[in-house]
């Protein structure tokens, strides 16, 4: 992969980190708030806790695809991003474009979710 590509990839996940880093802020908030508004009613008690909960996995999810991202950064100071971890073909640049944090081709993630 080109050098010119390479830092178009690096800014697309560093750009993608800040937007995550941001929502996770945001679930945050979303969560002290609702735990400070919680009623003591006990029907309000459980209506209170199901938008916690989603935002916690939303928070969840994207702290993963933070790691993700970070992981392929480190592909590209190794100079490995772009080659698939299982096959070690290269990945199609418009996967990369949709996907820029997978480690695998097209084929080879179709292999692992079958």
């Amino acid at each position: 992969m080109k050098s010119e590509e390479l830092q178009e990839f690096k800014e697309l996940l560093r750009k993608r980190v800040r937007e995550l880093l941001e929502g996770i802020g945001g679930y945050n908030a979303g969560i002290k708030e609702i735990k400070e508004v919680r009623s003591a009613d006990w029907v309000d008690k459980v209506a209170d806790e199901a938008p916690m909960e989603v935002l916690e996995s939303l928070g969840g999810l994207q702290r993963q695809e933070v790691a993700q991202i970070e992981r392929a950064l480190q592909r590209i100071e190794e100079g490995t991003y772009g080659k698939c971890a299982r096959c070690g073909e290269e990945i199609s640049d418009a996967r990369l474009r949709a996907i820029p944090h997978t480690i695998c081709c097209v084929k080879c993630q179709r292999g692992v979710e079958s």
